[in-house]
């Protein structure tokens, strides 16, 4: 295991290591909030548009669908 991990780039597994010894509740509190957005942009007139087109095999025209509405900011 030990070689395995010396043939490893070393920046690479320092970030790494950094990461998973981060603030755990921080991300777990990112991911709840990413579940949140991606479940409420799944019901969006951008994803209706965005499967129906998949759907019928056409480019999507999210102007036309979403007429300028947003809920990002």
């Amino acid at each position: 295991v030990a070689a395995a991990l010396a043939a490893k780039p070393p920046e690479a597994l320092a970030l790494a290591r950094r990461l998973m010894r981060s603030d755990t509740e921080a991300v777990a509190r990112r991911t709840d909030e990413e579940a949140a957005i991606f479940a409420r942009q799944l019901r969006s007139a951008e994803a209706r548009e965005a499967f129906q087109a998949f759907l019928e095999k056409r480019p999507p025209n999210f102007a036309r669908a979403c007429n300028g509405t947003s809920t990002a900011g």
